[in-house]
């Protein structure tokens, strides 16, 4: 390039125009800052050196050549300084000093102001006393001998339905770019691939959004058999004439309140006269109707006060073509005795167990006392438990395996003509129902790497790796090749890849071109 002649001898104020080599050290140009100083030449921005690294090999001729690295660059510019009296002269170089305290300074010359060299100055030629017109020479040495756009170019990827960025680098020397991500909701993990088939990766490409699992879910109550009207069939006894009266209150005497019980009967002249309540069981959190497999935690209080009493008290488990899966019945019969049958029924009126006790309020002789009453049924499939006594009894009944039971039914009745009461059952009352439908499918997010609003900055330069600001090596995978992740002249294509079911981040890449 051909530079204007400068007449040092001449005092035109630096303001008029800068010489074409005017030197920019870190934002400002000394001919702007410093009355008298002029640029007058500079050395150093051309060729850049480089050493060999070659080895010998026995008694080869020549060498082995391995690699070239380009040395550190040192500029020399020129100058001159002309001042009007010695207190000016003093505060020019006072200036001087104090532009040059900056290290690792940003440098432009003015006949390439798009570009920009690093460097600090290390040296300066010795000046002749006695005068206030000066020539003098800055010695600015740059470890990084490259050179770099002032720019910084921004790029989104066009390319495969925006996931690819197409680069044409105009540098000639390789770049390392700078890629932000932007997460708008959760994401596992983001990998990037360039041309040359070199990944980073950032987070866990196994982490999935959400996980399946199961819970137990209450549906229903004893509490939800309130309001409900008494004229229900009996699906267990369908002989049982009901349509007598049920009440949900406080029951006198009981541990547990309030209790559902039978206050009347509608019919006399028969073999069971009694009330019957039905409850259709709600959907589970997901909106599916019945349970194929349910636990159902249940108190009943059945005793007698005097020898002779007779009742009946039951609760089926139903399906919604009111089929009978499973159920418990208690009964006396024995309108002189004192003995007591606790029934299991599967399947209809198939009874599996009959147990024989005596409803005294005595824990030796009765577990449905007013003390106690705990009891449970459980169906897994064709699997059906009772408790009772603190024995599960168990049976397997493949018909029933796929029944699914929406409703269930409480029934109370009284024998033949029988009065309710020094007849009927001293204690008759059910205190407790708790149904969970068991295994129900539900679906939950897991925390991610990434959430909606994260920042993710890689810096390909420096290996750094940024999440909404914070530098975090833990991000990045042990096998990124941080190295060759490189943008070089010419053509270049990089990929971005994310958790398959996440949102696609809004990703950009940066980067300056790089010039020997």
């Amino acid at each position: 390039m051909l530079y204007d002649f400068i007449d040092t001898t001449s005092n035109i104020s630096a303001g008029n125009y800068l010489p074409a080599e005017a030197m920019s050290f870190n934002g400002v140009y000394l001919e702007n800052e410093i009355d008298g100083y002029r640029t007058l030449s500079v050395q150093g921005r051309e060729l850049a050196s480089s050493s060999i690294n070659d080895i010998e090999i026995n008694s080869k001729d020549g060498t082995h050549y391995k690699s070239r690295r380009y040395d550190s660059r040192i500029i020399t510019v020129k100058y001159q300084l002309i001042t009007k009296s010695n207190s000016e002269f003093r505060k020019a170089f006072n200036k001087m000093n104090s532009i040059f305290a900056v290290e690792q300074a940003q440098i432009i010359f003015n006949d390439e102001p798009d570009k920009f060299f690093i460097g600090t100055t290390q040296g300066n030629h010795e000046i002749e006393g006695g005068s206030n017109s000066v020539i003098g020479e800055i010695e600015i040495y740059c470890a990084d001998p490259f050179k770099y756009s002032v720019k910084e170019k921004t790029v989104t990827a066009t390319l495969d339905n925006g996931y690819t960025f197409e680069i044409d680098y105009k540098g000639t020397r390789k770049a390392y770019p700078k890629i932000e991500a932007v997460m708008h909701g959760d994401n596992g993990f983001l990998a990037l691939v360039n041309d040359q088939k070199k990944i980073l990766q950032f987070g866990n490409p196994d982490e999935v959004d959400g996980e399946n699992y199961t819970q137990n879910e209450y549906l229903c109550h004893l509490s939800d058999f309130a309001n409900l009207p008494n004229d229900s069939p009996d699906y267990y006894r369908p002989y049982i004439r009901t349509g007598g009266g049920m009440i949900y209150q406080t029951y006198n005497g009981s541990n547990y309140n309030p209790c559902l019980y039978m206050t009347s009967v509608a019919q006399s002249g028969h073999f069971w006269t009694g009330a019957c309540r039905l409850l259709t069981i709600p959907a589970d959190s997901n909106g599916e109707r019945g349970a194929k497999n349910f636990y159902c935690y249940m108190n009943q209080w059945f005793s007698i006060g005097i020898s002779g009493q007779t009742g009946i008290q039951e609760i089926s488990f139903l399906t919604d073509d009111n089929k009978v899966i499973c159920g418990v019945s208690i009964n006396k019969t024995d309108a002189a005795g004192e003995g007591a049958y606790v029934s299991f029924f599967i399947n209809g009126d198939n009874v599996v167990k009959n147990m024989l006790f005596y409803p005294y309020e005595d824990q030796q002789l009765n577990m449905f006392d007013n003390a106690r009453g705990h009891n449970c049924v459980v169906k897994e499939g064709g699997t059906i438990k009772f408790y009772y006594q603190g024995t599960y009894y168990q049976y397997t009944v493949p018909e029933v395996e796929n029944m699914v039971c929406t409703k269930i039914q409480v029934g109370m009745a009284q024998w033949g003509e029988r009065n309710m009461s020094e007849q009927w059952i001293s204690h008759n009352c059910i205190r407790a129902i708790d149904f969970q439908k068991m295994y129900v499918t539900k679906w939950r997010d897991v925390p991610n790497k990434f959430r909606n609003g994260n920042k993710l900055t890689i810096e390909c330069e420096t290996a750094n790796v940024y999440l909404n600001g914070v530098r975090d090596p833990s991000l990045g995978a042990l096998a990124n090749n941080w190295d060759n992740f490189y943008l070089k002249p010419g053509y270049n294509q990089i990929k971005f890849i994310h958790s398959t079911w996440a949102t696609k981040p809004t990703v950009t890449l940066k980067y300056r071109e790089v010039f020997l």
